[in-house]
């Protein structure tokens, strides 16, 4: 590694030398900047609209599982309506059209 960083630096602000043969500018430099600031801001208004969708949806969540019984009735319940589903059938079929 060529540059300051390739020896154990003390300063957090070592430079690493490239290849270039100029240094750019400081207009250069933030004209360069501004395109990759843009993606950033608009990175964080997505991001941040989606945690507010986020935080919806855990709401919600959570009052459908306060308002929904424990697993175990849950099931209990699923199977009774099935079988009461079926005796009904079968009691149609079999009494009457």
């Amino acid at each position: 590694m060529v540059g300051r960083l390739g020896r154990t630096g003390d300063r957090a602000m070592d430079v690493v030398t490239t290849g270039m043969s100029e240094p750019i500018s400081r207009e250069e430099f933030l004209a360069h900047m501004e395109p990759i600031r843009q993606d950033i801001k608009e990175l964080v208004s997505l991001q941040r609209e989606q945690n507010g969708r986020v935080f919806k949806l855990d709401a919600r969540v959570s009052v459908l599982e306060d308002r929904t019984p424990t697993r175990t009735a849950a099931t209990i319940g699923a199977a009774s309506g099935s079988a009461a589903g079926a005796l009904l059938t079968f009691l149609h079929q079999f009494f009457g059209k």
